[in-house]
């Protein structure tokens, strides 16, 4: 099978994908109204017999409308030679904010099942999968989101909270492993094009991690 990504699908629109050991698949952004803004969640489905099997994020608290807009998925190969499907979809509701879901599917006998418990992440954000076999067999999730300070503007420069999340085996899903605060401030948008906290962050990230 070809190895493909899907990134930035328009609305409502959809692809077919084979990707490593995943089944093909397919990514639906959801509906939109007049202004573009999203009314369903999108979709990531698989072929299960002769039926469709399809994920959607849960939606986001209100106000905020459903993960419905630039669907994404991605294969993340793993140590075994099989691969999850990463798939992400975004909130948003105008404004210079918006959220992203970011779910880890495994396909359980035609069932599509998130790995993850609920990940959302602002604009100003960044999320890694790292192989740290010092910690776990399977892919570390880590991100980093910003914490807003009173005096702070939007894209200004902030300290950012990191989460690390680890598979637990007994359970078969990911749990968070750790979370803290970065003691030093990080540039935001106003004067980069992408948030680059992780890599600085990465040897304190792994150093909780090994002594939890």
């Amino acid at each position: 099978m070809s190895k493909t990504k899907v990134i930035g699908i328009v609305a409502a629109s959809l692809a077919a994908v084979a990707i490593g050991q995943v089944a093909s698949y397919r990514v639906v952004n959801g509906r939109t109204d007049a202004d573009g803004f999203p009314t369903t969640s999108a979709q990531l489905c698989i072929k299960s017999g002769t039926v469709d099997q399809c994920y959607s994020p849960p939606s986001p608290e209100s106000p905020l409308p459903p993960f419905g807009l630039n669907a994404t998925a991605r294969a993340l190969k793993l140590a075994t030679g099989a691969a999850l499907i990463v798939f992400t979809a975004e909130s948003s509701s105008g404004g210079s904010g918006s959220l992203t879901s970011i779910a880890l599917l495994e396909n359980r006998n035609g069932q599509l099942i998130n790995l993850l418990p609920n990940v959302g992440l602002t604009n100003q954000s960044e999320h890694h999968f790292w192989n740290l076999p010092a910690v776990s067999a399977m892919p570390v999730l880590v991100t980093a989101d910003f914490v807003r300070s009173e005096g702070e503007t939007h894209f200004s420069p902030h300290r950012y909270r990191i989460t690390s999340f680890v598979y637990d085996r007994q359970g078969g899903r990911y749990v968070q492993r750790d979370q803290y605060v970065t003691e030093k401030k990080h540039p935001g948008l106003d004067d980069v094009d992408n948030i680059d906290v992780l890599a600085p962050e990465k040897t304190s990230i792994v150093r909780r991690l090994q002594n939890r």
